[in-house]
């Protein structure tokens, strides 16, 4: 089995009948609770990620909980079921074949009671939780086993009841303290100590702990510092000496740990950033400390502040992996951290509604030189192992071997254009490419409507890169065995077309002509003249029926005065034409205006025969700007799922919120609908209720976009609200803002029915928006 260890934590918000009543305010609540874990089932089972055990919070509807078990226990054969108020954790062990009880018990041991034996040994009390804890384990890696003492089978064997010799070393506590809705719930923290490939344990905790309400966000910062107290003090019995044990407690933690631009949350501070606190010393968050930005120790890099913020839940991040700062030799590494978007969503059928929670993937293996993204080799280096930048036109090549479930990182340090491709190891061996600002997502290739299929079978796999550093990931998905790879690097130098430097919007390039001659030939196959320029190329995107008008200007400057510009437009399978041609200047302009998407080139031509004229600054602008919403459609600049929130219901007949809102979408471009989503089950609302809507996606707008929301109640008039979402360069260094770089987003936006400023001075309904508004068009398939 291989050394590596590959974890899914994931909040499914399947709440019961009874608790959907409360939230939805009626008594024939909706609830899709069967359907969406059989979906999360499917795409566990389904994804290459082959996941090695899976942490599940919130499964307190016993339907789901089911058909979590009936899809996932052939795959899972090792899995805690059920995690209730009596102390009890119903236990599946292929040992034993059997349901068992286990409780930790005087002195500290976890044992497991077959079935039947609870009531004779009177474990369960009366007790006020109407709800288990909705923790539930699945593993591939079996349980450490623990002997039953011999007065314990001796007791329960003058009852009739046989206890096996030994039991998996499974536990769960409930905590002590709990407020609010969660009162009525047996929340606690589940334990269990599972065997690696190599045999070593590794103590595994999950826990979903006190939740805050919209309206009071931290309220409950003292019972969840009093619950994660009571997780560390059960790891210490369990474990022993935390500090030397592989530990891994994963969930829904509730506390925010978003670096915000005031820094971050008072309470995530006091847990993973001070001193006696043991989640600073013993124990550590390993998004923050391992990853984004990480924590300085000799071999690493840290990430820049544009790094990746990890939000798992509309504008925070509430779902954690706490490691254990030891062992001292032989420590798991963190490979790698991030959003699971195979299980979250799906690019051909993506669903509005399959948690308010993004699951989260962690990729854990022994440690090896360059398998993170902090300790990234730095690509290409020199002789004396120091980093060197690419020059335009110029190669770097690398290769390595890959051990089961190893990953290799590198990292380039100069933005810019390049062919990124495997040049030995595929289909096995992967490549992706990722940028700081969000390392869930892979970035895209840049492509044009010249790229007749998949840039990598042409050999022209191109990525255009708007930041730096920015970093490549070698893995081996099958984890199997091993894999020889090899990798080559080739910085665009835009000598010709099949050369041509790809142009991000918005970002200025500086470009660098040859200056031992001329920088390319002309082709006399056209009526232009394309001597001596450097090559650039774009996608001039609109929409494809004609009802898009969009405008494009090419920004060219140089203290030489010595270039020009040439722009081209090509249309699939026909010749150039010319768009637009300015003459040599300090500061040229040219503009291509068209409603039919076409290939831009555009040429910065070099005037004169001398050749000394090098450098120049070239800056490509649009006027169309995009919403993007699904991150796992192939073509999306998605940086996360598009979510709608309801903060406050809207009122209904009388005032009152008894029942959900329900709500449809639309987005209108120019008074004409781009995307319309009806009603459905998946789009009732309540307070605090999230939905995911990444049918919003790839949305293309000049000017503003409009999103509306319907409420279609039945008993009261349907009501409407919308917010006009401006253009990128409008919003990019705005207050909508959270995240993002020059080339996407994540905006929030507030959608207010009959706001407050009216006469009736009553917000009636509140709606949040977080969408990707980039200036970068879809990929072309």
């Amino acid at each position: 089995m291989t050394t590596s260890l590959r974890v899914l934590t994931y909040n499914v918000q399947m709440r019961s009948w009874a608790m959907e009543v409360g939230a939805q305010g009626s008594l024939t609540p909706y609830t899709s609770v069967e359907k969406r874990a059989k979906t999360i089932a499917a795409r566990i089972l389904t994804s290459p990620q082959q996941y090695d055990v899976l942490c599940f919070q919130e499964v307190f509807d016993e339907d789901g909980r089911d058909a979590l078990v009936t899809a996932l226990e052939g795959a899972y054969p090792h899995s805690i079921r059920k995690s209730d108020a009596d102390g009890m954790a119903v236990v599946t062990e292929i040992a034993f074949g059997v349901a068992a009880f286990s409780a930790v018990v005087p002195g500290g041991a976890a044992l497991a009671i077959v079935a039947g034996a609870i009531g004779t040994l009177g474990l369960v009390f009366g007790t006020n939780k109407f709800e288990d804890s909705g923790l539930m384990l699945f593993s591939k890696l079996p349980f450490d086993n623990i002997p039953v003492p011999q007065d314990l089978r001796d007791a329960t064997e003058a009852r009739g009841i046989s206890l096996p010799a030994s039991i998996p070393a499974t536990a769960f506590e409930m905590f002590s303290e709990s407020g609010g809705d969660d009162a009525f719930a047996a929340k606690g923290v589940l334990y269990a100590r599972l065997l690696r490939g190599d045999g070593r344990p590794i103590h595994l905790l999950t826990s979903h702990t006190q939740a805050d309400t919209t309206a009071l966000v931290a309220a409950h910062a003292v019972t969840r510092r009093i619950q994660l107290e009571q997780a560390f003090n059960l790891l210490s019995k369990m474990a022993g000496n935390v500090r030397e044990s592989e530990v891994l407690l994963c969930g829904d933690l509730n506390v925010d740990g978003v670096k915000h631009r005031d820094g971050y949350g008072a309470e995530w501070t006091a847990l993973f950033d001070k001193a006696g606190s043991h989640f600073t010393e013993d124990l550590l968050d390993a998004w923050t400390r391992e990853q984004c930005p990480g924590e300085i120790a000799p071999g690493r890099t840290l990430l820049a502040e544009d790094f990746d913020r990890g939000i798992t839940a509309q504008v925070e991040r509430l779902d954690y992996a706490v490691r254990s700062r030891g062992p001292s030799t032989d420590r798991l590494l963190l490979q790698h951290m991030c959003i699971a978007y195979d299980v979250a969503t799906s690019g051909p059928a993506p669903t509005a509604y399959t948690s308010d929670h993004s699951p989260v993937r962690i990729d854990l293996d022994v440690d090896r030189p360059f398998a993170s993204v902090l300790t990234a080799e730095p690509l290409p280096v020199d002789a004396s192992g120091n980093a060197t930048s690419i020059r335009p036109g110029a190669d770097a090549t690398a290769s390595g071997l890959l051990v089961e479930g190893q990953m290799h990182w590198y990292r380039i340090q100069e933005r810019g254009a390049y062919n990124i491709q495997l040049t030995e190891g595929a289909p096995r061996v992967q490549l992706h490419v990722y940028t700081a600002d969000n390392l869930s997502a892979p970035v895209i290739p840049f492509t044009t409507l010249d790229d007749a299929g998949p840039l990598d079978n042409a050999g022209q796999t191109r990525f255009a890169l708007p930041t730096a550093p920015f970093y490549l990931r070698v893995s081996l998905p099958d984890r199997r065995g091993e894999a020889h790879y090899g990798l080559r690097v080739h910085r665009f130098g835009g000598t010709g077309p099949r050369d041509a430097i790809p142009l991000l919007r918005g970002i200025t390039e500086f470009g660098e002509a040859n200056t031992s001659g001329p920088h390319s030939n002309d082709d006399p196959s056209t009526p232009f003249n394309e001597f001596d320029s450097v090559w650039y190329i774009a996608a001039f995107d609109t929409e494809p029926d004609g009802s898009l008008h969009v405008t494009s200007t090419v920004l060219v400057s140089s203290e030489t005065r010595a270039f020009g510009v040439l722009v081209l437009g090509r249309a699939p399978g026909g010749g150039f034409e010319r768009m637009d041609e300015r003459r040599a200047d300090a500061e040229v302009t040219a503009t291509a205006s068209y409603d039919r998407p076409l290939t831009g080139y555009i040429l910065v031509r070099r005037e004169g025969r001398n050749f000394k004229a090098s450098t120049f600054q070239v800056t490509l602008r649009s006027d169309i700007s995009y919403l993007y919403g699904n991150p796992a459609n192939p073509a999306s600049h998605a940086g996360k799922l598009a979510q709608l929130f309801c903060r406050d219901e809207t009122n209904g007949t009388f005032g009152s919120e008894w029942g959900s809102d329900d709500i449809q979408v639309n987005v209108s471009v120019n008074g004409r609908t781009r995307v319309h989503i009806p009603n459905s089950d998946d789009l009732e609302f309540d307070d605090d209720a999230r939905r995911d809507l990444p049918q919003v996606d790839l949305v293309r707008y000049t000017g503003a976009a409009e999103f509306e929301l319907v409420e279609l109640d039945d008993l009261s008039p349907v009501d409407r609200a919308s917010v006009l979402i401006p253009s990128f360069d409008a919003l990019h260094s705005g207050d909508a803002a959270i995240e993002g770089n020059a080339s996407g987003i994540l905006v929030q936006f507030t959608v207010i029915f009959d706001p407050a400023d009216d006469e009736d001075d009553d917000d009636d309904g509140i709606y949040d928006l977080t969408v990707t508004v980039s200036p970068e068009p879809p990929r072309h398939a």
